[in-house]
């Protein structure tokens, strides 16, 4: 009689621990799903306010290193890091200039990223097309993103926050697009371009540049019709689910 007793304590706590194990992995498919709702209205949102808006792009050039060389009086080693990096950003200007055209450019240093962060635009340095600062260039507010070239990074706590992943790699090479606050987007939003660090150090630059181009006007024109097909996915999945219920409770 007890071993009958402690057969059945067994199975009933068998089966409610199963119940609670599938209940939260339900759970946890529906907070997945709400979040990625959450992601694509905000893309969607994002995507326009862009195209009325301004890409801040970020330039480095390598300030805090030359200083450090001068410092030392090693002028010769500061003057070569500062022509390379002069170039560099010609570079990547004249691929801005030249290939995109989804929204107004505005060109900064790293140094005045903080600044940026901060919503201290008085003291953000401005560059014009030629790569040289210059004060009549003002910000007139209104939204934005910031972008440069860089690596994309997973989001290290997403699975703790219980945020959804997409299967970025870390570390890869990109030019990438942050928000006011300096936090890399993410998807839906085509928040980054693949960026090829070999090859002819002229052209380099044009592909991702052309490639983010192509990303946001596609998204602009086409991502409401994706964020409608799936949720007409979604609700055909829930009528799906609800008549299998129904029959298995008949």
């Amino acid at each position: 009689m007890i071993k009958l007793f402690l057969t059945l304590i067994f199975a009933s706590t068998c089966i409610l621990s199963f119940s609670q194990i599938e209940n939260k992995k339900n759970q946890t498919i529906e907070n997945q799903q709400l979040q990625k709702d959450a992601d694509w209205k905000d893309a969607i949102e994002k995507i326009e306010q862009l195209k009325n808006g301004a890409l801040l792009v970020a330039l480095d050039y390598q300030q805090k290193k030359i200083a450090y060389y001068e410092k030392f009086n090693n002028n010769k080693a500061a003057e070569k890091l500062r022509v390379k990096q002069q170039q560099i950003n010609a570079y990547i200007i004249h691929a801005i200039d030249s290939l995109y055209s989804f929204s107004k450019v505005y060109y900064v240093d790293f140094e005045s990223l903080t600044k940026i962060q901060d919503n201290n635009f008085d003291e953000v340095v401005f560059y014009n097309s030629e790569g040289k600062q210059d004060a009549s260039i003002k910000f007139n507010g209104g939204f934005f993103l910031v972008g440069f070239f860089g690596h994309v990074e997973e989001p290290k706590d997403a699975l703790l926050e219980g945020e959804v992943q997409y299967g970025t790699k870390n570390s890869m090479s990109a030019f990438v697009l942050h928000d006011a606050t300096l936090k890399q987007l993410k998807r839906p939003f085509p928040y980054y371009s693949k960026y090829f660090e070999k090859g002819n150090v002229k052209k380099r630059y044009n592909l991702p540049i052309r490639h983010l181009q192509e990303y946001l006007e596609d998204f602009a024109s086409k991502g409401n019709v994706k964020y409608s097909k799936r949720e007409k996915r979604r609700a055909e999945k829930r009528e799906r689910r609800a008549k299998k219920r129904q029959a298995k409770n008949q």
